[in-house]
């Protein structure tokens, strides 16, 4: 168990003595260092149709995305679906603020968890019934904000007062009061009043801790598309970590402020006014208007597409590619297999060195797929280490291989 804290009001001088002596970068005493320029672009996006019933939980307050699985947290409880399909559902609980997918306590699995109103987090037990697991995380009678899954292990919680980041082993407290938590690679980020601080698990044992000074934060995010690169916002700007320095990136047209940003298999979502917009490998991408309502919020899928939150219905958009039916009938039928079987060497950035992560990268690759998937030539896949495809989920290889002929 061990306590870190995060410094006092301290003189001007010894600050300055102090980020000498540690080579601790400072952002300008404004919260505003020297601007960049970054391309900008467009992005075409289109609704993705994801269930059957996507109102079975009323207003809805937080998501939870395995892309195999979807947890919805609302007002009239929660729900799971599997590829679109309604699984299961509980309405024991009707206030929720966050949610999240994270490594289980107990096997090398994952748990959908739900962070209640009243700060106690649930797990989805079976796809089906909400089970409190707040003690198991070491964190009984202490309310949590937010959860994180921090690497295949570990668990990073949003108290009022610190972080808590949990293993099955034991759980450890860090004295900072962080929100807007994010994290790849095993780093996670947070931001608080004045700045963002980024804490990097990678080094052995211990925890590197970095602040940076930064007014008026609304959101940080790690771009899977550009390295973990750490994207900040705040209403005006966005800001990337470059060389231990947050440069700013673009600035915000008047009367579009940036609301929140979501990262996703495919870079980092930006709420920029009503305007949904993407951030992916230093370049943003402006999307259509009229997508993100007053106060909504994005939460990000591993499969590249984007949850909108707070409107009457919850939306899932994503990259309009061209597939039209085909692409929406591989999301069905194809995207569940390639996160069961696939993502393991086939994101960006995978062994594989071959990124299937989107229909744009499988669709011109049918005769491939059909020889490795179903005729198994020259080598099976998935390899065997990796599992076997059910007569279910070959059958809906075929069909899709069969209905792009």
């Amino acid at each position: 168990m061990s306590s870190l804290g995060i410094g006092a009001r301290l003189p001007i001088f010894f600050i300055l003595a102090v980020t000498w002596a540690l080579r601790i970068p400072l952002v300008g005493c404004g919260g505003r260092p020297d601007s960049g320029v970054v391309p900008e672009g467009t992005v075409a996006v289109q609704a993705i149709p994801w269930s059957t019933q996507p109102d079975a939980v009323g207003k809805v307050a937080a998501v939870a995305d395995s892309e195999e699985d979807v947890a919805v947290f609302g007002s009239l409880g929660a729900a799971v679906y599997s590829s679109g399909l309604p699984v299961g559902s509980d309405s024991a609980v009707v206030g929720w603020r966050a949610a999240a997918v994270v490594p289980a306590l107990d096997l090398p699995e994952s748990w959908l968890l739900g962070v209640s109103q009243l700060g106690q987090v649930y797990r989805m037990r079976n796809r089906a019934t909400l089970e409190e697991v707040t003690a198991r995380y070491g964190l009984g009678g202490r309310q949590v904000r937010e959860v994180v899954a921090l690497g295949p292990a570990r668990t990073a919680l949003a108290l009022a007062d610190r972080l808590a980041v949990a293993d099955a082993q034991a759980v450890e407290f860090y004295a900072l009061a962080l929100r807007g938590l994010t994290a790849a690679a095993g780093r996670l980020a947070g931001f608080d009043a004045s700045g963002v601080v980024q804490l990097d698990f990678t080094g052995g044992p211990g925890v590197a801790i970095e602040r940076l000074a930064l007014d008026g934060v609304v959101a940080v995010a790690y771009d899977v598309s550009a390295e973990q690169a750490l994207l900040v916002a705040t209403a005006q700007a966005l800001y990337l970590l470059q060389s231990g320095a947050l440069v700013k990136a673009y600035d915000a047209p008047a009367g579009s402020p940036i609301g929140g940003l979501a990262a996703s298999g495919s870079g980092v979502w930006v709420a920029l006014g009503s305007e949904l917009a993407l951030f992916r490998g230093a370049q943003l991408l402006h999307g259509p208007a009229d997508k993100v309502p007053a106060g909504g919020r994005l939460v990000g899928s591993p499969s590249g597409d984007v949850w909108v939150l707070g409107g009457p219905q919850l939306v899932r958009l994503g990259e309009k590619l061209a597939g039209g039916a085909d692409e929406n009938r591989w999301r069905r039928a194809m995207l569940p297999i390639f996160q069961r079987y696939c993502r393991m060497c086939h994101l960006p950035g995978g062994s594989a060195n071959l990124d299937l992560s989107q229909y744009s990268q499988w669709a011109p690759r049918r005769d491939r797929i059909r020889q490795r998937l179903i005729e198994q030539v020259p080598t099976p896949m998935p390899p065997t280490a990796v599992g076997t495809l059910t007569p279910a989920e070959l059958l809906a290889v075929q069909r899709w291989l069969g209905q792009g002929l």
